[in-house]
C-alpha cells in the first residue's frame, strides 16, 4: 500500500509539474504569438475596411453629386411648373373675359381716336364703350 501511495504522489507531482509547464507554455504562446497575431489581423481588417470605404467614397461621390443636382433640378422644375400653372390659370381667366367681351357685339362700341401731339405726330387711342357708359382703354 505504501508503494501505491508513493506512486500516486509521484504521478500527481508529475501531472502538476506538466500542468504548470503547459500553462506557462500557453501563457508564453498567447503573450508572444497569439495576441500579436490577433492584433495584426485586426489592423489588417481595419486597413482593408478603410481602403474599401475610401474606394466607395471616391466611386460614389460623383454619383451622389449627380443625384443632388437632379434633386435640385426637380425642385426647380416643380416650382417652375407651379408658376406656369398659375400663369395659365390667370391667362385662362383673361381669355374667358375677352371671349365675353368679344361676344357682346350688340352693346359694344369701339372708337379709335387720333390726335396730334406737340411734335406733329399722330397718337392713336383705342376705346371701347359699352351700353351703360363704362369706357375701357387698352
Amino acid at each position: 500500500m505504501e508503494l501505491f501511495v508513493e506512486w500516486l504522489t509521484r504521478t500527481a507531482s508529475i501531472i502538476t509539474q506538466l500542468t504548470i509547464i503547459g500553462g506557462a507554455l500557453m501563457w508564453a504562446y498567447n503573450k508572444f504569438i497569439g495576441v500579436p497575431r490577433e492584433n495584426k489581423r485586426q489592423e489588417e481588417a481595419d486597413r482593408r475596411a478603410r481602403e474599401r470605404d475610401e474606394h466607395l467614397t471616391t466611386v460614389l461621390k460623383p454619383i451622389m453629386d449627380i443625384v443632388d443636382r437632379i434633386e435640385q433640378d426637380l425642385q426647380k422644375s416643380k416650382s417652375d411648373r407651379e408658376s406656369l400653372n398659375k400663369i395659365a390659370d390667370v391667362n385662362t381667366n383673361r381669355i374667358g373675359e375677352l371671349d365675353h367681351r368679344m361676344d357682346d357685339h350688340e352693346i359694344r362700341i369701339v372708337r379709335v381716336e387720333a390726335r396730334l401731339d406737340g411734335s406733329g405726330r399722330y397718337l392713336y387711342d383705342y376705346k371701347e364703350e359699352y351700353e351703360g357708359g363704362n369706357l375701357e382703354n387698352d
